[in-house]
């Protein structure tokens, strides 16, 4: 993250920050920094999945734990990491990879909003996302990420809007997402909200 603030606002300094403080501390030998580093690589070029890992981070640093439980926490944040990896490898049109991620500390679904295509046409186009995410998701879901293509952006809104009751819009952006096509990999203008559930739980506590 720090690599990409510089580019956007200090270009000049970019390589000095790579070769004389990065490099330095990823090539030391550890295999787990440098997988580390080639999932996140993964995840950012994916485009959507990064900003849901800082999400996540940040939702989890917020939660007041009821005691100490620092090494269920690494497995957890190890196991979303994966998660993330896997689902940013997904090929359009696979049903096979799971979307929801429902552990001790972090529970949130991706829900993706179909072609504008097929939206066009239905008569009530955001019907079943509405109801899916009320009545087809894990009871213990805290945070909804809806992504869809940007032309989709204003059906998405909507779906934000009739489940305001339940979820608080957190956030709704325009982003730029690679889809991997067959073995093609293809950019798309996507749109992300995200949606935080009203109950969701503020303590981690011990069991």
């Amino acid at each position: 993250m720090t690599a990409e603030i510089f580019r956007e606002q200090r270009p000049e300094v970019v390589n000095h920050f790579l070769e004389e403080y990065l490099h330095p501390q990823i090539d030391d030998g550890s295999i787990r920094v440098n997988d580390l580093f080639a999932q996140f690589d993964v995840i950012s070029k994916a485009g959507f999945f990064y900003p849901v890992f800082l999400q996540e981070m940040d939702y989890l640093g917020h939660k007041v734990f009821g005691k100490t439980r620092n090494q269920d926490v690494v497995t957890e944040v190890n196991d979303l990491i994966e998660f993330l990896h896997t689902l940013s490898l997904r090929r359009v049109g696979d049903e096979e990879t799971d979307l929801e991620f429902v552990k001790a500390y972090c529970r949130f679904a991706v829900v993706i909003v179909g072609k504008s295509i097929k939206l066009k046409k239905a008569i009530a186009p955001t019907a079943p996302y509405v109801r899916f995410i009320r009545n087809g998701l894990e009871k213990n879901v805290e945070t909804v990420y809806l992504i869809g293509h940007a032309e989709n952006e204003n059906h998405i809104q909507q779906i934000c809007m009739e489940l305001s009751d339940k979820y608080d819009l957190v956030s709704g952006k325009k982003m730029l997402r690679i889809l991997i096509v067959g073995e093609q990999k293809r950019n798309l203008h996507a749109f992300l909200a995200v949606l935080r559930a009203k109950d969701r739980q503020l303590y981690a506590l011990p069991e």
